[in-house]
């Protein structure tokens, strides 16, 4: 047979039941070690950046240079978290690309960077708590329709912060998620006006933020 054969190749591997569910997962879920990521990006004083917590991704960093106006970190493996702490309070931080492969974006990942503009890849599905408060210098962010959920504190006092672009997707705004963003004048809502309402809204969410108004797809509302 033709398992007779492979095992004959491997005469002393997988001769056991427990062996060949080993090599069936092998084969479902191939290694990845080999696959590296990199995380590209600029710094106000074009130094490189060290994460605050350098195991928080779940690879090893290989590399951290900072050459022709870029930063690049790469890893050894697919990064598919940025977790807790990854870069809090790297306030020199003016802008970065996380990986498309990332689904979690941990608490206080970002805390206290100082980009313009951030772009979350579609494919994370939870944002946590803190994982982008005082982004002083965060003007617009949108979430993409992987999100289900955006943490306590997620985007609370980024004071630039002017729109926000929210999916449908979303079953939770965490508590105080927007407080004190108080430039906040516009919510783009990819949903229905009484959808909006059906979201769970934890208390503070809005605290001191501007005068926004929430346009939906088929109505506006007003804070």
């Amino acid at each position: 047979s033709i398992i007779k054969k492979f095992f004959g190749i491997f005469p002393n591997t997988y001769t056991s039941a427990e062996g060949w569910s080993e090599f069936a997962w092998m084969i479902i879920n191939p290694d990845t070690s080999n696959t590296i990521s990199k995380i590209y990006y600029t710094s106000a004083n074009g130094e490189v950046v060290t994460p605050t917590q350098t195991n928080a991704f779940g690879a090893n960093i290989v590399s951290n240079v900072y050459e022709d106006g870029q930063g690049v970190i790469t890893f050894d493996r697919e990064v598919t978290i940025i977790g807790d702490l990854a870069f809090n309070g790297c306030n020199t931080i003016t802008s970065i690309t996380i990986p498309e492969t990332v689904i979690r974006i941990g608490n206080a990942a970002f805390h206290g960077c100082e980009f313009t503009e951030i772009t979350i890849p579609n494919g994370v599905t939870y944002i946590g708590n803190s994982a982008f408060r005082y982004c002083t210098s965060l003007l617009t962010v949108t979430i993409p329709n992987s999100v289900t959920n955006i943490g306590w504190y997620a985007f609370a006092k980024c004071t630039s912060l002017i729109s926000a672009t929210i999916p449908d997707s979303i079953t939770i705004v965490g508590w105080y998620a927007f407080s004190e963003c108080s430039e906040l004048t516009y919510i783009s809502y990819h949903g229905t006006k009484a959808q909006w309402k059906a979201i769970p809204k934890m208390d503070g969410w809005k605290n001191n933020t501007g005068d926004f108004t929430v346009y939906c797809i088929d109505e506006t509302i007003s804070k």
